[in-house]
């Protein structure tokens, strides 16, 4: 039960709209005057109109789901995807760990969990097995792992791709190198005499397979898709950082071909290039690849890999003209697997010739790497060049002229995989804007490590610290984000009161002054005016902890154990706790890593929606619909 204790004692100064606190001495008279009519008639005058006496000020839904799962499925996890908004109102899509375990050789779990009412949700189970990371709608109260399955998922050691699809001219056929090209590291001089290789025009036209039916995306993989994609990869956003943390990227994971070999096929499902406006990028860009076996550089230093790296063959792939179409700009942003092709071994040659042929087959063990030769016409040169999943062969082009713009460093990867329901992807940035999304490719017949995205979900709790506030909600702003099935970790974020604060509830904070512990005068401001320094709490010891709590523990449903943070404002001899049914907003604890207010700025300004939901008590998303220039956006967002 939610123990919350107002103590009506404060200064009385009546607020007339959102305006800056009211720093004055307070003296013991002054004190005694406050009633909670008055605070009632200051919310009023703040915010314009009158709260439901019903209102909860609650922004979630609980849930409760079992999990039936076998003895391959190493963790469950409950996702939410919702739809937010940036301050300019783009909306993209965010995806939450609501709550997450091990199995532990359990055939049965059961996982309680709050659920934000964010715009869109849409609710999911998620399965991570030794061989791929899965995904299922929740429509229950049970999911089990045997339902991924009925969308399309498959497991990849059944092999069936080397079943469904028809190989040209059949598995013994082969095809012969018919031609070279210096490449643009060896025209700019980066790698001297360095040539790639290719087939025939002809053979490109043979190799290209239509797709079987068993192949294709059915609607709820398209989505299941998209949704961890756009939550690692969104558009115009510098998406470096999540490649990294993922650890999917060559340098990190080159994929093998498969234990009993096989081919190895690739398809383009998507591109994003803007077609005609940039000179059909993609259209005119082709896939090309290289291969070595697994023990090939396993004694060597890094500088001596890449070396070797370097000096293998590459061989194209595919020219994406004979995929995509030209001047076609309702391409882009479309999932769609309309053609194939299957990569050629052609033995450990160092230097192929015209009389070099390569089979459908490839032997087991070997690492397989990828590179885009971006060829475009448009501005020629700045936009030509090689780029590389593996990062340390990017070392010259992410400098280099239009490439540069990217910001990638010079080791910086171009390419990360993306694993969903046992198939595998890779996620191109081959321009300028880092967001990992220009070009979608399904690779199939290499082994990719299973991989478990985690989006913790973020809490935020922001408190108003005086009983006649302005209600900019940010006196103090703490977060609080389920970093594991039994870890809780607690931020003090942000502090934009000049009282003496202290936060109750977190031993670890306990008698500890709140800008004392950012090393803070008691009249700075701290993380809430956009015009000072942002001070990132993650570096100053103390204002990060971790506290133990039990599988069954949801963030806001405290209990005796647990107790949510509460505030005491020792100046105004004032406690302040998240707020009850029929109480004022004075503290709310709100889903996401929220973009509270700035100084002088009340919630109502700053999220049009609230007094909406606030009056009515509506699920209308207030709180992922932050107005431009009146939400503190300096933080590095968690989700």
């Amino acid at each position: 039960m939610r123990k919350s204790i107002y103590v009506l004692a404060a200064g009385m100064f009546l607020l007339t709209g959102c305006t800056s606190h009211d720093f004055g001495e307070v003296t013991p008279t002054e004190k005694e005057k406050t009633t909670q009519e008055k605070i009632n008639e200051n919310v009023k005058n703040v915010f314009g109109v009158e709260f439901s006496p019903n209102q909860n000020w609650s922004m979630n839904k609980k849930g409760e789901t079992t999990f039936n799962v076998n003895s391959s499925v190493k963790t469950v996890q409950v996702v939410a995807y919702s739809d937010y908004y940036d301050e300019s109102g783009e909306k993209f899509t965010k995806m939450s760990t609501l709550t997450e375990t091990e199995v532990n050789n359990r055939s049965s779990i059961k996982l309680g969990y709050n659920v934000p009412d964010g715009n869109n949700v849409r609710l999911y189970a998620a399965f991570t097995t030794d061989e791929s990371y899965y995904q299922t709608k929740i429509e229950g109260n049970t999911v089990s792992f045997a339902d991924v399955f009925k969308s399309g998922a498959r497991t990849r050691g059944e092999q069936q791709y080397t079943i469904n699809y028809s190989l040209p001219g059949g598995i013994d056929k082969t095809y012969t190198v018919s031609r070279s090209v210096e490449s643009f590291a060896s025209i700019r001089n980066w790698i001297p005499g360095e040539v790639l290789y290719e087939l025939s025009d002809a053979d490109y036209d043979n190799l290209k397979m239509s797709v079987p039916a068993s192949e294709q995306y059915d609607a709820d993989f398209v989505t299941a898709f998209w949704n961890v994609e756009n939550s690692y990869f969104p558009n115009k956003q510098p998406n470096l950082q999540s490649v990294i943390n993922s650890g999917l990227y060559n340098k990190e994971v080159y994929p093998l071909t498969n234990d009993n070999g096989g081919p190895v096929i690739v398809s383009p499902v998507y591109k994003h290039d803007s077609g005609s406006i940039y000179g059909d990028e993609i259209y005119n860009s082709d896939l090309y690849y290289y291969y070595f076996r697994a023990d090939a550089i396993s004694t060597l230093t890094e500088a001596q890999q890449v070396e070797y790296i370097k000096s293998l063959p590459k061989y194209k792939a595919i020219p994406f003209n004979k995929v995509f179409n030209e001047n076609t700009d309702t391409e882009d942003n479309k999932l769609n697997k309309n053609a194939s092709y299957a990569l050629l071994y052609f033995g450990d040659i160092v230097k192929p010739t015209a009389e070099t042929k390569g089979s459908y087959i490839f032997p087991a063990g070997y690492h397989i790497g990828f590179m885009v030769r971006a060829k475009t016409d448009f501005e020629q040169d700045k936009k030509q060049g090689e780029v590389y999943g593996d990062g340390r062969l990017n070392d010259k082009i992410n400098s280099w002229k239009n490439f540069a713009s990217s910001k990638l460093g010079s080791s910086d990867p171009r390419v990360a995989w993306v694993t969903i329901n046992g198939r595998d992807f890779l996620s191109w940035e081959t321009g300028t804007d880092s967001d990992f999304n220009d070009i979608l490719i399904e690779v199939q017949g290499v082994q990719v490590p299973p991989y478990t995205p985690r989006f913790p979900q973020v809490y935020t709790y922001c408190f108003e610290d005086r009983d006649l506030g302005d209600y900019d909600l940010n006196d103090v702003v703490i977060t609080a984000t389920r970093i594991n099935a039994t870890t809780l970790e607690y931020t003090l974020a942000a502090c934009g009161a000049h009282d003496e604060l202290y936060i109750n509830g977190v031993k670890e904070w306990k008698d500890k002054e709140v800008h004392a512990m950012f090393g803070k005068a008691q009249t700075d401001f701290i993380n809430t005016d956009p015009k000072q320094s942002y001070i990132d709490p993650t570096t100053i010891p103390g204002l990060v902890v971790s506290i133990p709590v039990p599988e069954t523990f949801v963030i806001g449903d405290e209990s005796d154990d647990i107790p949510d943070p509460t505030i005491f404002n020792k100046t105004m001899n004032w406690n302040v706790a998240i707020a009850k049914e029929g109480q004022d907003p004075h503290a709310i604890l709100v889903p996401g890593d929220f973009l509270y207010p700035i100084e002088k700025q009340c919630v109502r300004f700053a999220y049009e929606g609230f007094n909406e939901w606030g009056q009515f008590i509506i699920a209308n998303s207030w709180f992922d619909k932050p107005v431009a220039g009146k939400v503190y956006t300096k933080k590095p967002k968690k989700n």
